[in-house]
């Protein structure tokens, strides 16, 4: 089991393949620079045998181990199944059977130098090899890794980076404020109800509150859903569609979808 997890770390596929059996299933990802890449986003680290459980020519080696991704190193445990044969002790399996879905920003992402696999594949446990040409899109800690223990189809999750919602927040705020200082803008300002007349919102912002979540577009869009809270004067037609001024404090729904890619630009809906 050591010599498997000092091959991996060393990036070495072939030699990682020699320490047990492989499963049947498309080898395209057992390889050399794939297995470097799922080292460079998030290297092998600290691994220990925790437990061994022999019964006869047969084991469980219970083993836990690091992964060190860049927004924070995650503890993973697995159970090991190792027979003994002529050779000494070998893995039952030395990678992982799964099926991989990535339907979110297929468009902005590289899998391993190439499009996202689609159906059953084989690949050495640590980080999925998953790249995007932003900075403001990152796959969700929960299911950015295979690993002996984990499930046997994978639905990979995006989400927007932690400098993505402060920018994408920045750039909401800025685009509510001006609505609500009656500052001509280009962008449809959201308001409080259809009986609001637009424009006639003055006075300030004092507090936004939104969740921001990937779509599944495959642009990888951003959606902006929750309220802002906007204390100032404002107007709305009557049931005689006449004018009335009204002052004190309203919750604006926020609904907008951002594209992740710079400069930031906001479509309210």
């Amino acid at each position: 089991q050591r010599g498997e997890v000092a091959a991996l770390q060393r990036g070495d596929a072939s030699s990682a393949l020699g320490f047990g059996d492989e499963p049947a299933g498309p080898t395209d990802l057992l390889t050399d620079e794939v297995l470097a890449e799922q080292q460079a986003i998030a290297p092998l680290q600290d691994v220990s045998i925790d437990a061994v459980a022999e019964h006869g020519d047969r084991a469980r080696v219970q083993v836990s181990y690091r992964l060190g991704f860049a927004s924070g190193a995650r503890r993973y445990r697995s159970i090991l199944h190792v027979v003994k044969r002529d050779s000494g002790w070998r893995l039952t399996t030395t990678v992982v059977a799964t099926r991989i879905h990535v339907e979110q920003a297929v468009d902005r992402l590289n899998f391993a130098g190439t499009t996202a696999p689609s159906g059953p594949v084989l690949m050495f446990p640590g980080a999925l090899p998953i790249r995007f040409d932003t900075p403001y899109l990152r796959v969700d800690p929960t299911t950015n890794s295979v690993q002996f223990a984990g499930p046997r189809h994978l639905d990979v999750r995006i989400e927007p980076t932690t400098a993505a919602r402060h920018r994408v927040a920045a750039r909401i705020r800025g685009e509510l404020a001006a609505c609500v200082r009656s500052v001509r803008t280009s962008i449809a300002c959201p308001l409080p109800s259809p009986s609001t007349i637009p424009g006639s919102l003055h006075g300030r912002l004092s507090a936004v509150r939104c969740i921001y979540q990937v779509t599944s577009e495959a642009s990888g869009a951003i959606s902006v859903s929750g309220n802002a809270f906007f204390v100032g004067r404002y107007r709305t037609l009557s049931y005689d569609n006449v004018p009335e001024t009204h002052q004190g404090r309203l919750a604006l729904p926020v609904q907008a979808v951002v594209y992740p890619v710079a400069p930031l630009a906001v479509q309210f809906s």
